[in-house]
């Protein structure tokens, strides 16, 4: 029992390894140039070793995006349940928790957002998609939750709950694409935490109760 479970914790080690390793060249490459085989060389691994964990690029990189997703609705989960603070102080928190979601891994973040816009997630299991599918409500429920609990105390103006988070999730993943394309043209410009702030702060300000 111990020498497996050894083994286990081996086998994890080697896939976060190979999973960070990714990440890194995928930022560096993007997606389409990068390869297999230059993973593994950031990994130090050869490359037949990461065929053991991921059967092909696709599914290394559809495994990043689920960890991003389970961080995104652990994260938007623990932010709606503070204890303490009222529902407009977490509305002023939300800029800065999408920002850090961005932090975490900018690369696919903006992957994911490109493909959701494409409809390019089409091609993933149904599984897969059925899974990401849960991770993305349960972040729009408790963004929901936040602002019906405004409404119900009359900080905010009465509107579906679930159409105010789609609107701040929209200028979530506005904001973050077109950032994106911006630095195409000067990669030192980073403009994205004061653009979402004010962007969300409007959002509120325009459903606050006057």
């Amino acid at each position: 029992m111990v020498v497996a479970s050894r083994r286990e914790r081996e086998k994890l080690l080697r896939r976060r390894q190979i999973m960070d390793a990714a990440r890194e060249v995928f930022a560096a490459r993007g997606f389409g140039r990068a390869t297999m085989e230059q993973i593994a060389e950031r990994a130090e691994y050869k490359p037949a070793t990461l065929y053991l964990y991921f059967k092909n690029k696709q599914e290394l990189y559809t495994s990043l995006t689920m960890e991003l997703m389970e961080r995104i609705s652990g994260r938007f989960t623990a932010w709606a349940g503070q204890a303490g603070l009222g529902p407009m102080e977490k509305l002023g928190q939300l800029p800065d928790l999408m920002c850090e979601i961005y932090d975490y891994d900018p690369t696919v973040l903006v992957a994911l957002f490109r493909l959701q816009a494409s409809q390019g997630l089409q091609h993933l299991a149904a599984e897969t998609i059925a899974e990401l599918n849960g991770h993305a409500r349960r972040a729009m429920g408790c963004m929901a939750e936040v602002f019906a609990d405004a409404m119900d105390r009359g900080l905010l103006r009465r509107h579906h709950p679930n159409a105010m988070a789609d609107s701040a999730w929209a200028i979530f993943t506005g904001m973050v694409l077109w950032e994106e394309s911006k630095r195409f043209f000067d990669g030192r410009k980073q403009y994205l935490k004061p653009t979402l702030k004010l962007a969300v702060d409007l959002l509120i300000a325009g459903a606050a109760r006057k």
